[in-house]
Formats: structure tokens, sequence, C-alpha cells
């Protein structure tokens, strides 16, 4: 005699039929059958509305095909993600509600597939995310202008062959795309006279976050100052050094970086003219109608005001406060206290700084408006780095 076999249907009309007769609760039961309650709910929903016919598994077949979707929308979604390789289902799907405001538009999950179906999607790898430990304190946007950040895009030739080096300066807060200025050197002046360009456009930021490489910071020199830092420092902007290999804390610098990547470094230009002409039309897409996540899905063009503080074109000397005794660092880095000569650093060099004496007998040194290092009365030993965010002294002691 053959065991008996249960089938799934015949296993639904059995927890009906029990149901029915109330001899256990909804819960005894639905235990029994080894399913949750909301399962059990759902089977007896489906009877009362439909009787047996609905114990039946339904089709799981999606609503709606790729196949269904018109020729014109399908068209729409090829052409953004062909002009904008970097754009993927959720920001077409947000661009195609804004420009189809009266017409049907696909979902996300659908567009997703006219994609995959068009062989426009590409699977990648994802690695595990690390955590960097750091005595540095990374600032975090909380207005319009409080922090910017900048970095270069790593460089890509033109079809010219010439190396391009794209300098990339963002207002972290609104996201908004300052500059991105195609450089034939990332050396000091052509970096110097993009950000005073940038500055006589929207004024001044009150935070400049950046990596350690040049030209942006000295990581051998005091407090990591190099030449265009130390310009920074006089114009009333604090540097935000960011902790060596540490990208995460400029993630959405970075992320910017992997647009351009796409859209840009993929399709080189003829030469560097015609290069920053294609550049500049990216930015003007990238604030004005890419829409952002973070942003509430708005542009940060609608968002981004220029700072309230002017750049002086004048750049008038560095004056410090009464108490303060001023000394002019040579090009060497060294000034003269005491009778001696003593080294401070070649960022600071041809500029003033500032010396507070104390009453136990250490020196504190300024330079435009935050403490640089700390060091004794006679300069003999070696003298303590400080971070000029936090105000912090570090362990580790420069020496002077």
């Amino acid at each position: 005699m053959p065991w008996k076999t249960s089938t799934m249907s015949s296993q639904r009309s059995q927890f009906i039929l029990e149901s029915k007769s109330r001899t256990f609760t909804h819960s005894e039961l639905c235990r029994r059958y080894s399913i949750s309650r909301v399962a059990g709910y759902k089977w007896l929903h489906r009877f009362n509305e439909e009787g047996m016919a609905g114990l039946r598994d339904r089709s799981r077949k999606p609503k709606t095909k790729t196949s269904e979707v018109s020729h014109e929308i399908t068209t729409m979604i090829v052409s953004y993600r062909t002009a904008h390789p970097s754009w993927g289902a959720t920001k077409i799907h947000k661009i195609l509600k804004r420009e189809l405001k009266n017409k049907s538009v696909p979902s996300r999950r659908t567009i997703h597939r006219v994609l995959q179906d068009c062989n426009l999607v590409t699977t990648r790898v994802c690695r595990g995310s690390r955590k960097a430990p750091t005595k540095r304190l990374v600032l975090k946007a909380k207005y319009l202008n409080h922090v910017w950040t900048v970095d270069f895009k790593g460089w890509w030739r033109t079809k010219d062959g010439k190396k391009v080096y794209p300098l990339t300066i963002r207002d972290e807060f609104s996201k908004f795309v300052l500059a991105v200025e195609c450089l034939s050197s990332p050396s000091l002046e052509p970096v110097k006279r993009a950000f005073t360009d940038c500055f006589k456009s929207y004024g001044l930021p009150d935070y400049i976050r950046c990596d350690n490489g040049t030209p942006f910071c000295n990581s051998k020199a005091l407090c990591g100052l190099s030449r265009l830092s130390t310009w920074w420092l006089k114009l009333g902007i604090t540097p935000n050094f960011i902790p060596p290999a540490s990208p995460q804390y400029k993630g959405g610098h970075e992320r910017m970086h992997r647009d351009m990547k796409a859209d840009l470094q993929s399709n080189p230009a003829r030469n560097l003219r015609q290069q920053q002409i294609v550049v500049d039309a990216w930015r003007e897409d990238f604030n004005n109608i890419r829409p952002h996540d973070s942003l509430g899905d708005r542009t940060p063009a609608s968002i981004f005001k220029r700072s309230k503080t002017k750049y002086n074109f004048a750049e008038p000397p560095l004056e410090y406060r009464q108490g303060l005794v001023s000394r002019f660092v040579n090009k060497q880095g060294t000034f003269t206290f005491g009778g001696k000569k003593i080294f401070l650093s070649k960022a600071v060099g041809s500029e003033n700084i500032g010396l507070e004496v104390n009453s136990n007998n250490s020196i504190k040194i300024y330079f435009a408006h935050v403490l640089i290092a700390v060091a004794d009365s006679n300069f003999e030993t070696k003298f303590s780095e400080v971070d000029f965010i936090t105000g912090l002294i570090y362990d580790e002691k420069i020496a002077a």
C-alpha cells in the first residue's frame, strides 16, 4: 500500500476546515501547520473572497513588462543613460517624472529592466568598508559655504596625448560644483589662479577640506601647511586636512569623481581647450539638471547662494591683536627672537607671525587667526604642533 501524499492545496483546504471548526485558536492552528499568523489570515481572506479557488498558487509574473513600455519612453530612457552613463534607474525615474508630468511613468524597477535589456547595466563589485583612526577633526557642513571640498580627479590624456589634471571644488552643504578646472599641471600657481577666480565668483568659505597631497598640504611641514594652505589662512579660511589614506572623509567628493570618470574620462576631448568646454557643460548639467537624493531630489543650483564673505583683492599684510609680538619670517622660513634665529616653516615664509609669551615659560605661535605651535621660552627644545581647528596639542613633536 503506497504512502499517502499531501499536496500544498490539500493542506490549505484542511487548514480552512479546522479553522472553521474552531477546534484550535488561530495561533495554535498556525503553529500546527508551521506557518505565520499573517499567512494564515491571508489564506482565510482568499477563501472568504474566492472560495476553494482562492487557495491555489497565483502567478508571480510581473504586473508590467519591459515590452509594455512605449517606444517613446524607452527611447528617452536609453538616451538619458547614453548621455549620462553614471545615472541609474532611480535618477532616470525622477527625471522622467519631472519631464512627463501628465503621462504615466514606468517604475524604477521597470526602467532598470529596460537598461538591462539594452545591455546598459554593469554589475559592480562592492568592497568592504574601512574605518581609519584619526586625531584630526573632520568637520561636517552645517550651512552654505561652511565647508568647501577640493581635490584633483585622477589625470587622463586628451586625444592629442597631453595630460589633463581636473581640479574640482565643491560646496559640501549644497553639493554645488563651484569649479572644475582642466589644468596641464597640478603645481601651485595654476591651482592658486583657479582658486582666485572661484573666490571672485562665489566669495570665501569658512573651511576648505582636502587630503594630504600637494599642493594642498605638505605632510612634512608644521601643521601640514603648504604655500597654498598658508594663503587660505591669510584670507581667513581654515584648512581641514583629512587623515592620511582616508578618502571616506570626503566621500561625496569622491562620488562626484566617479561620475566624472564615467561621463568624461571614458571619452576624452581632442585637446585641453576642448576638454574644458566639455567639462563646463558637464558641470552645468550636474548643478542644474541632475537631482540629488540628499537634497530631496532638488538640484544644487536651486539651493546654493554666494558667500557673504567677499574676497579682498588687495590681500593686506597680517596684523595681530594687542599683546602679541609680531615677527617677520624670511623666505627660508626663519625668524629672530631673543637674539636667536629660529626655523619655523618655509610655508609661512615672507609673512608675519604673532608670538604670545606666557607666564609658564611657554610661547604660543600664531599665524593669521590660528594657533600653529607651542614652544618653550628659549626655543631650546622641540616645540609641539597644534591642530588649528580644535586647538589640541599633538603628542608628536616637531623639531624647531
